[in-house]
């Protein structure tokens, strides 16, 4: 008799584990499909579309919301001559209107962005 109790309980065990096993993968599966495929570059479009685009609009110019806030076109000389981490410190604290990334973006999701604006520049159209 002992010897199925023992073998009821290591079955529950198995199966216990197995499912904090199983909770543990399907809550990584978002970040991962978020990820899965994309370069660098990509991600930092998904993020600078998802945190900047409103303000900044997706090539860098500003939307009307943006220009209404003198948020700066980012493609600008005025803003590329900021080096890295000066621009790092922008979007991890925000300026005037812009608000703080520091708690929603990592450092290096901030790092990322800060390349993304430098790419931003060499795409600009000549005027």
């Amino acid at each position: 008799m002992e010897i199925s109790e023992d073998s009821g309980l290591e079955k529950s065990r198995v199966a216990l584990l197995g499912a904090l096993f199983l909770m543990a993968w399907l809550f990584l599966q978002p970040a991962r499909a978020e990820n899965a495929g994309e370069s660098g570059n990509n991600r930092m479009t998904v993020k600078f579309k998802s945190n900047c685009a409103s303000c900044h609009g997706t090539d860098g110019a500003g939307t009307p919301l943006g220009k209404s806030m003198n948020a700066p076109d980012l493609r600008s000389a005025e803003v590329q001559k900021h080096s890295d981490a000066e621009l790092a410190e922008i979007i991890a604290n925000g300026k005037k209107d812009m608000p703080s990334f520091k708690k929603s973006l990592t450092e290096d999701q901030i790092r990322g962005l800060v390349q993304y604006v430098r790419e931003l520049a060499k795409n600009k159209a000549p005027e």
